[in-house]
């Protein structure tokens, strides 16, 4: 049985009944005086990145009396095209004019059953004139806003996907005749969120903060497993909606709690039990580590790495038949002491961090059973 979202009849006021509406395959609020349906309404508003004209400048603001920093946004009147609202939110609340707009990406913000629309603006060099609904504001370099934004929020996820889509358009095409140059992609590699939001989020600050081109996720993302206990900030839909803007820049494989359900609710591969990936010179085996692990590999040649989560305890070693083994520890849930945090694969090295970035262990590769391992 659907839930009902109005309980009255926009029109007359009647109570609506659910009734099976043949066109959308589902139940639908129906009023019986009106003989009509009534589909679910919502509200609509506008967010925007503030930017200079050099699009090298973003203007955050607060409001409400909180102590966070968010984008301008505001909500769309009855009758006002939504690039309407854009312009006139930004003049209302800053005083600056809007000399372009760009429509980003929508989504649909439950707590207040808003869709919302952002855009990315510019204004001009002027400095803001804010109205009485902003507690205070202030202008940050691209990256100083990423940092200076609220997290976990909507406006961040924003923020980032422009931004990292700005970042994409500004690299520079190869000569004609030249083809692309050749680049070894950095990827962050980590294992076992386990449902963490707090902790998926630091992550995802740790990937953008790192510049890499790849998260490389080793299993159990969102069930926090039956033998363990909540991990602080268990919020498994919280971590869909973060995990979900990168769907393009994630590689994950399937760890021992992964259902099917997992599968419906991520945009991205959740359920191979295994990924090969092909870096430079170097075949790096990537598996969760349930059942292939340092004391049971897989097939593997000499020189080749293994990428293994699971255990929760960040590992380096070789085994005896030449197989480098490697483990990031766990996001959310870390055992013997270890931090949580990730690796960083970077050209020949791997260096372990925490998840604030301080690096712990470094190691780079050689020949085989020529590489350098050092604590740092």
């Amino acid at each position: 049985m659907a839930t009902l979202q109005m309980r009255h009849c926009m029109a007359c006021g009647a109570k609506l009944e659910m009734k099976y509406h043949e066109q959308e395959k589902k139940e639908v609020p129906w009023c019986p005086v009106c003989k009509d349906w009534r589909f679910p309404v919502f509200s609509t508003a506008v967010s925007m990145i503030v930017m200079d004209e050099a699009k090298t400048k973003i203007l955050l603001i607060k409001q409400y009396g909180r102590d966070a920093f968010i984008l301008v946004a505001g909500y769309v009147n009855q009758g006002e095209d939504a690039e309407h609202a854009a312009v006139r939110e930004v003049w209302e609340e800053t005083g600056l004019c809007v000399t372009s707009l760009h429509f980003n990406r929508s989504r649909y913000f439950a707590p207040s059953n808003t869709l919302m629309l952002n855009f990315t603006v510019t204004v001009r060099e002027d400095l803001p004139h804010p109205n009485e609904e902003v507690d205070a504001w202030s202008i940050f370099t691209r990256e100083q806003a990423r940092g200076a934004i609220k997290r976990p929020s909507l406006a961040a996820d924003f923020l980032d996907a422009a931004l990292d889509e700005m970042e994409t358009e500004k690299k520079p095409e190869a000569a004609p005749g030249q083809g692309r140059p050749q680049k070894e992609e950095t990827y962050l590699i980590a294992s076992d969120l386990h449902g963490s939001a707090k902790f998926t989020g630091e992550l995802l600050a740790a990937f953008r903060r790192e510049g890499a081109d790849r998260l490389l996720l080793l299993g159990d993302l969102l069930y926090h497993g039956p033998r363990n206990d909540l991990p602080e900030g268990y919020a498994p839909k919280e971590v869909i909606r973060l995990l979900s803007p990168l769907a393009d820049r994630i590689l994950c494989v399937r760890g021992n709690c992964e259902a099917e359900v997992d599968q419906m609710v991520l945009p991205f591969p959740v359920l191979a039990d295994y990924a090969v990936l092909d870096y430079g010179r170097q075949v790096f085996y990537a598996t969760h580590g349930h059942h292939y692990h340092p004391d049971q590999l897989p097939p593997m040649a000499k020189g080749d790495i293994l990428l293994y989560g699971h255990t929760h305890v960040p590992d380096w070693r070789r085994d005896g038949s030449g197989v480098l083994c490697c483990n990031p520890g766990s996001v959310s849930l870390p055992k013997q002491d270890s931090a949580r945090g990730y690796i960083l694969l970077q050209g020949k090295t791997l260096t372990w961090k925490t998840l604030e970035g301080k690096p712990y262990h470094r190691l780079v590769l050689g020949k085989e059973g020529e590489e350098t391992s050092e604590n740092l």
